[in-house]
């Protein structure tokens, strides 16, 4: 098997992976953006809005409603893909100017 097969399959593996792995935004109704971390494709990542406090040695829990996110950064995957990429093809062309040894 070739080197560059090798290379170009491991370097498709990757970004398969990146692509079942994305990452998560949540977009409000006013239109920005909050980045919520990265989870799998099926499973966007949730997080729970608590908020505690001790007022005077009282201590008060408020459990507020989760935020799920409900988009993918499409910006940051593809600018993702394009750096895996980009080094995928750097590897191959060095290994392109190498000399064969037979």
């Amino acid at each position: 098997m070739n080197i560059r097969n090798i290379i170009i399959g491991c370097g498709l593996l990757v970004m398969v992976a990146m692509a079942f792995y994305p990452p998560w935004t949540y977009k409000d109704g006013n239109g920005s953006n909050e980045a919520m971390g990265y989870n799998f494709l099926w499973t966007p990542p949730v997080r729970s809005n608590d908020a505690r406090a001790d007022i005077f040695g009282l201590k008060v829990n408020i459990d507020g409603p989760d935020t799920k996110a409900n988009t993918i950064d499409m910006s940051k995957l593809l600018y993702q893909e394009m750096i895996a990429l980009a080094i995928v093809a750097g590897l191959v062309f060095l290994v392109r100017l190498t000399p064969q040894r037979r």
